[in-house]
């Protein structure tokens, strides 16, 4: 941290804005109490908190534990894995903000489209990364969004995250018709076989799913980066990120995957949130697409800028600006193809916090 005195309070017209956030913040620190320390399936990049496909693989036969703990179901009433007994159960673990679940949500989809009929149940067991993740309706938005049809069910503390003793988003495991996983994975990739099994155990009948397009992380990309104090890196500015200190600046020209703040900031563990409009955040990063977790007040904005232009927006901007009032992960920017040392200028209004930084290629 840096050594200088902490500035506090230089800027009368924050108080009213750090009220507002240190009671949000204050409100999800709580919401986030029952989380387990997990992350996204490890990969074999050259970060550590990136992620690609890591290779699926077959589980020893074991019963497959109760769904339990169940805050809520979404697209069904409650069920149990004992009332499915009979059934090809496939249990997938996610969390609607994730990119890698994002990824594989096409290939659950048309799994579910194909073979529900033929005796497939698909569960999409929600465990939540971030606190906002937590509150059904905001599952319920993202459902509907991502066109899913299949049983949610909210597994808020991670009762049944522990049961199956798992540790990565996203996760699957397949269970024949005796109640017993017999394959599992984790992490993006391993379609073809995961559907290979599937039928295997349906003896299903007509064409595969396999045409579905594949979105997974690209080798060299920028892996994600998470934003506040406790898993962040590639951090390049003044002060050093410090939850006393508010004022920051650019530190100089980035490296690839390498980010900065310039403005009115609050420093929270998992966060940052802008304290005043027109607050920036500069990130230089290798790959295609960039993705932001972020949310914030009614009306929320937040402007994008990339290699100083307004070219490559992604699907959630128009005229350069994405609205990002509903927290979730916000498409900004993609470019015709993998490119390396982009740079982009967010500028933020007051209010909006955002969590995380990913990538695709």
């Amino acid at each position: 941290m840096t050594s200088s005195p902490p500035k506090r309070w230089r800027h009368p017209r924050l108080i009213g804005a750090l009220t507002v956030v240190v009671a949000l913040i204050a409100t999800l620190a709580i919401l986030d109490l029952a989380r387990p320390p997990v992350t996204r399936a490890p990969e074999t990049l050259s970060s550590p908190q990136a992620v690609t496909p890591t290779a699926g693989g077959t589980a020893a036969t074991r019963e497959a534990p109760e769904l339990s703990g169940i805050e809520a179901w979404i697209n069904t009433d409650p069920l149990s894995l004992a009332e499915l007994r009979g059934k090809v159960v496939l249990v997938d673990f996610w969390t609607y903000s994730c990119i890698n679940c994002v990824r594989t949500q096409p290939h659950l989809n048309a799994w579910y489209e194909s073979y529900h009929d033929q005796g497939l149940e698909i569960i999409g067991v929600h465990a939540p990364e971030f606190a906002f993740e937590r509150l059904p309706a905001n599952v319920e938005r993202a459902v509907e969004e991502a066109g899913i049809r299949y049983p949610v069910a909210l597994d808020n503390d991670f009762v049944t995250w522990r049961a199956y003793e798992n540790s990565y988003w996203p996760s699957r495991y397949l269970i024949d018709r005796e109640g017993r996983i017999v394959f599992n994975h984790h992490g993006e990739g391993a379609y073809e076989e995961t559907e290979q099994r599937i039928r295997e155990l349906l003896q299903a009948e007509g064409p595969t799913t396999s045409a579905v397009p594949d979105g997974q992380a690209t080798a060299g990309q920028t892996p994600e980066i998470h934003l506040g104090l406790a898993r962040t890196f590639g951090y390049n500015g003044t002060p050093d990120l410090d939850p006393q200190l508010f004022d920051y600046t650019p530190a100089g020209e980035l490296a690839s995957n390498q980010w900065h703040l310039d403005g009115e900031w609050q420093i929270g563990e998992d966060s940052i949130t802008a304290l005043s409009d027109g607050a920036g955040l500069g990130i230089r990063f290798d790959g295609a697409k960039l993705f932001l977790v972020a949310g914030g007040p009614p009306g929320s904005t937040v402007e994008v800028r990339v290699n100083g232009g307004a070219d490559f927006p992604g699907q959630d901007v128009t005229d350069g600006v994405a609205q990002v009032e509903v927290s979730r992960l916000h498409r900004l920017v993609e470019l015709p193809r993998f490119t390396t040392g982009t740079l982009v200028e967010l500028r933020f209004s007051a209010g909006v916090t955002a969590h995380a930084l990913t990538f695709g290629g």
